[in-house]
This record gives C-alpha cells, structure tokens and sequence, in this order.
C-alpha cells in the first residue's frame, strides 16, 4: 500500500498468504460439491428456510467477485456511508488506499484460475 509504509507493504508475505485464504474461501463456497454446506450457513446464518438459503446462495454466486479487484467507486461509495459514523474516513483519498499489486501478482500468475480449476467452479 502507498500510505506511509502500511502493514501490507512490510509484511507483504502476510498480506499475500491472507489474500490467497480469502479467494480460497470464495471459491470453496462456489465449489457445486460444498453447495450442501453452503446452504446449511447460510440458512443458519440468515435465519431462513431452505428455500431463502437457495436464494441468497444463488444471489451470492451471481453476485461474487471471481477476481476481488479493489474497484474504486465501490470504495468511494463504503467511504461514503462510514464518513456518517467517522467523519475523518473522509479525509482519507481513496485513490491513496488501493493496491492492486498482490491481486495482480496472483492474477498473473495463474494461482486463482489454477484455484478454480481445481475446485470444478467456473472462474467468470
């Protein structure tokens, strides 16, 4: 990260094996042979019935980032909401809080289309 020597950019192996457990997570959840637990959570979690689970699964499986790229405007926009709550969360630029760097670096290398291959799931 740009912003005066942040935790990612002096532990990048931190920042990347943490990286690479939260895409796993995604695509374990996408994977059709855990769909059964998948439901089950989110049923749990969500407090519905099964046929809620179903929704929101198939929700999440439209909806899902395949490749979690920091996008800007969506960035601008949680900057938006949480400024109400802490209005100095609206003097930080946000142009200067993303690094695609890792994400890019995994892209290129061919570990997230390799991670659902793997697991059977779609990558788009």
């Amino acid at each position: 990260m740009r912003h005066g020597g942040l935790a990612a950019e002096q532990r990048q192996d931190v920042a990347e094996a943490y990286l690479k457990g939260e895409i796993e997570a995604v695509v374990l959840f996408l994977a059709p042979k855990n769909k059964p637990v998948g439901l089950k959570t989110l049923s749990k979690w969500l407090k519905v019935d099964a046929s809620g689970a179903e929704d929101a699964y198939l929700d999440l499986v439209r909806g899902v980032d395949r490749k979690p790229f920091a996008v800007l405007e969506g960035l601008r926009n949680a900057q938006r909401l949480l400024k109400t709550r802490n209005p100095r969360v609206g003097e930080v630029k946000a142009e200067d809080v993303i690094d695609s760097r890792l994400m890019k670096k995994l892209d290129d290398s061919g570990f997230i289309d390799k991670l659902y291959a793997s697991y059977g799931v779609n990558p788009k």
